[in-house]
């Protein structure tokens, strides 16, 4: 893959998540004319701003790179989507509710274990 064909990629998830180059470029730190260069293929990406697009964009590194992953090599929240978003609703709630869900499920799932025995 060469660099234009990785700033389409780049593109295609910040259209995907129907955001600005202004609103990437607010959350990289960078100035909107480096998101221009990246997207446009005259700018490269370092690991660092990889892994930061790609968790910005929920979407896993190798995703820039393959058109298309194979479902054994998805984060196995991305194959459900009920799983994907409960697992975002988890992510962004205050650490006292995350607590308790945790709990909630540990409690689930060793009644549901205890159940198939």
């Amino acid at each position: 893959m060469n660099r234009v064909q990785l700033s389409k990629r780049f593109k295609k998830a910040r259209l995907e998540a129907g955001l600005k180059q202004k609103d990437l470029a607010k959350c990289l730190g960078i100035p909107v004319s480096a998101v221009s260069l990246l997207e446009s293929g005259k700018r490269g990406v370092d690991v660092l701003e990889l892994l930061l697009i790609a968790d910005l964009f929920q979407k896993q590194p190798e995703w820039f790179y393959f058109e298309d992953i194979p479902e054994d090599r998805r984060r196995w929240s991305d194959r459900d989507s009920v799983i994907y978003d409960a697992m975002n609703m988890f992510k962004t709630a205050p650490g006292n509710v995350q607590k308790a869900m945790a709990s909630a499920m540990i409690a689930f799932f060793k009644s549901y274990s205890a159940k198939k025995k």
